[in-house]
């Protein structure tokens, strides 16, 4: 194990697992989960390729799969012990959670102080990292968590959740984003909602 493995080995260990094992979550490497019910919540870290051998950073990534829009959006099941993090579409790194909404990752030193990065990264995740799960237990709460992601994948997700509460004019305004990002997507955007009974015909 590299001396930056090592590193970020640690200031997890100090300041995010009692934070998430508190909170419910399990801890398999660098992953975290959580199974409630009907989906499972992921906290994911991963090392950034370009590390160097006195410092390094990693990425923090969280994600909820849930199995039954998994399938309605994939057209895939997926068992919650065997979730990756990205199938059922909602998924996010923490950064864009937080006031700056962009991609963030966080600094480690193999000899120095990781102290302010790593109450950097708990408080990160008590403010706005654990409330982003709990957000999107409810319909609303997911509703407002997608509004705010800028994938394809959360456009499709709002389509179908629009549609399963019959406000078909709203999921239509949703495929016509798609389109307009990706005009070159028309048609096959027409097949997946029509596969999908986004307008109430499947």
């Amino acid at each position: 194990m590299s001396e930056i493995s090592k590193a970020i080995d640690e200031l997890l260990k100090e300041y995010v697992d009692p934070e998430l094992r508190a909170a419910g979550f399990r801890k398999k490497r660098r992953r975290y989960s959580r199974e409630l019910g009907d989906r499972v919540e992921l906290v994911q870290v991963e090392a950034s390729t370009w590390n160097r051998l006195d410092s390094g950073t990693f990425y923090v990534d969280l994600s909820i799969v849930i199995p039954k829009l998994a399938l309605r959006l994939r057209n895939r099941r997926v068992e919650l012990a065997d979730a990756k993090g990205r199938e059922s579409g909602i998924d996010t790194n923490i950064g864009f959670l937080l006031p700056e909404d962009r991609p963030r990752d966080w600094s480690v030193l193999t000899t120095g102080s990781n102290v302010e990065e790593g109450i950097r990264l708990k408080r990160a995740l008590i403010d706005y990292g654990l409330p982003w799960f709990e957000r999107a237990r409810t319909d609303n709460g997911l509703m407002e968590l997608l509004a705010r992601m800028r994938s394809m994948d959360a456009l499709e997700l709002r389509a179908i959740l629009y549609s399963d509460k019959h406000q078909y004019v709203e999921a239509q305004e949703m495929l016509d984003e798609i389109v307009r990002r990706r005009p070159d997507l028309s048609n096959s955007v027409v097949a997946w909602a029509e596969q999908r009974g986004i307008f109430g015909a499947k």
